[in-house]
């Protein structure tokens, strides 16, 4: 016959391993409170210490010589000492590492068996060694991974920076402004005349934020900040990766000074992210304020402007004017008059309104070659101006309290254009902005470090890096537009895409004028008008 299969732990009968392997059974108890069990003691301790291995090691009974050996073998197979987490029996880990050595022996949680000899430094658990490092784990597959967050990202950072095309700030003037033809005989048609017509655009660039999406991604804000966010992203990524595998490289006592430096920096980052998020909360809320600000302040010169037109075209229709001619050419003065506050005011500031200067308002009408000699002599042209219209008022207005109202309007509108100006002084102190900006910038630095959610080397060494590095990407791209649009706020009728659009606004002024000075009365208010506009005859409903 052939000979029997070895019994898997070796001379044990089958019945004693069944006595093993199920506790309880026929009465015999592993935790030693039977008779049996406190009988089996002494003669355990008699035998060689070679034949027998602690209870604590295998829980349910003692292991034989032959099984003690085959673990021998096993531990001598360890090379490192992180590599005795491969080392995990279905029983419990026999196996242990002796730094003093530089081996694995077979033993328990306080130190190898007798027959393997003594270790002054006895390591039970692979998280205690000194460097958490398997040269097992170390394959292709181990390093792609490693490397795989790092190379995303760079790519992603060649990829933004290939694609980037510096932005040509460019300007024009739109064709309602520059097409309209005006001139006193024009003027004089009125509604029928060739005038300006109204811009397709507004003052403040509006739009659908969810269906122009891909147009809000290409503002500059955007792209400048998605193209600095992943360079940094790169440098971050290799950051967090060399924390990651720092218990592998670095010894348990170098970690340690390591980690007081990471706990020591995370203390840092989170001053900066309370100090530097509370201040610049309310100092990024405070410059939209002064954006609205800006806005407002566009909008009082349009109603101090029409209101103006307004008294004027209401008060002088009721009042006589012998000379219709020379009462027309008097108001297309005016009319030049409220135009050229209106530019004067704006063209300092925008842009667009630079590229008319005084000859091309002379060929848009607007202004006239002696008048132009003196506003190129003028520090503040629109003041001329509004002396000029001053005086327009005092001499065409006959009666003496409407002269006074519209006196008092005039002066609003020399108000209104003052406080836009100083307006737009009204800016921190620059050592104020400074420290802020340094404050923020130095946050998105730091803030990797926010990222380590533990200093333990085994969760540090298990812990993937793509979260925190997405979470550092979100929110330094968050604090990176916002610093954007902080300098951006700075020149509102500036070439960006956010700027207020003047020429919009002023042709909004112009053609409500133009209605104010020159639109037919109602036939029911034709009696009490002194004046004759034009008005072209309309086919009567048959």
């Amino acid at each position: 016959m052939a000979s029997a299969a070895p019994w898997p732990l070796g001379s044990l009968p089958m019945s004693l391993l069944l006595l093993l392997l199920v506790p309880g059974a026929a009465g015999v108890r592993v935790t030693g409170h039977s008779v049996e069990e406190k009988d089996r003691q002494p003669a355990m301790a008699r035998e060689p210490s070679s034949q027998r291995v602690s209870v604590a090691l295998a829980k349910h009974g003692t292991l034989s010589f032959s099984a003690y050996m085959v673990y021998r073998e096993r531990c001598k197979a360890i090379t490192e000492c992180f590599c005795l987490k491969h080392s995990t029996h279905i029983m419990n880990n026999v196996c242990g590492w002796c730094q003093t050595t530089s081996e694995a022996l077979v033993g328990n949680p306080t130190g190898p068996e007798e027959d393997e000899g003594e270790c002054t430094w006895w390591i039970w658990s692979p998280n205690n060694c000194p460097r958490l490092r398997c040269s097992e784990d170390l394959d292709k597959r181990f390093f792609i991974r490693q490397a795989m967050p790092t190379c995303v990202v760079a790519v992603l950072a060649a990829v933004t920076l290939f694609l980037y095309q510096p932005q040509k700030e460019t300007v024009s003037l739109v064709p309602e402004l520059t097409c309209a033809v005006r001139t006193k005989e024009e003027f004089m048609k009125g509604l029928w005349g060739q005038r300006a017509r109204l811009s397709s655009r507004t003052f403040q660039q509006t739009r659908e934020t969810v269906s122009n999406m891909h147009i809000v991604m290409c503002s500059v804000p955007l792209t400048y900040t998605i193209r600095t966010v992943f360079i940094q992203a790169v440098a971050v990524a290799i950051f967090l990766t060399f924390v990651h595998l720092s218990p592998m490289y670095l010894h348990k006592e170098t970690f340690e000074v390591m980690e007081t430096i990471m706990e020591q920096t995370q203390a840092t980052v989170s001053t900066l992210k309370l100090s530097s998020g509370f201040v610049f909360s309310f100092y990024f809320l405070g410059r939209v304020g002064w954006w609205w600000s800006i806005v407002d302040c566009g909008r009082a010169i349009q109603g101090r402007t029409h209101d103006i037109a307004m008294l004027v075209s209401g008060v002088t229709a009721n009042e006589e004017h012998t000379d219709q001619d020379a009462w027309w050419e008097a108001k297309w003065n005016f009319y030049r008059y409220l135009m050229l506050i209106f530019i004067l005011s704006f063209r300092p500031l925008s842009p667009a309104l630079q590229l008319l200067p005084d000859d091309k308002l002379e060929q848009m009408g607007l202004l006239r070659h002696q008048e132009a000699l003196v506003i190129q002599k003028a520090l503040h042209p629109r003041k001329v101006v509004l002396k000029w219209l001053t005086l327009w008022v005092s001499e065409n207005v006959q009666d003496k309290t409407d002269r006074h109202l519209v006196h008092d309007k005039i002066c609003g509108l020399r108000g209104a254009t003052g406080t836009l100006h100083d307006t737009l002084e009204l800016r921190a102190p620059l050592s104020f902005e400074t420290v802020l900006y340094a404050m923020v910038w130095l946050w998105i630095i730091l803030m990797p470090f926010s990222h380590i959610s533990s200093t333990k080397r085994s969760v540090l060494l298990e812990t993937p890096i793509e979260l925190p590095l997405v979470n550092f990407m979100i929110v330094a791209s968050f604090y990176l537009t916002s610093l954007k649009l902080l300098e951006v706020f700075k020149d509102p009728f500036g070439l960006h895409a956010d700027a207020l659009h003047v020429q919009a606004i002023y042709l909004e002024t112009e053609t409500t004028v133009v209605d104010y000075l020159t639109s037919p009365m109602s036939d029911a208010l034709k009696p009490a008008c002194q004046e004759v506009y034009y008005e072209e005859e309309v086919n009567e409903k048959k």
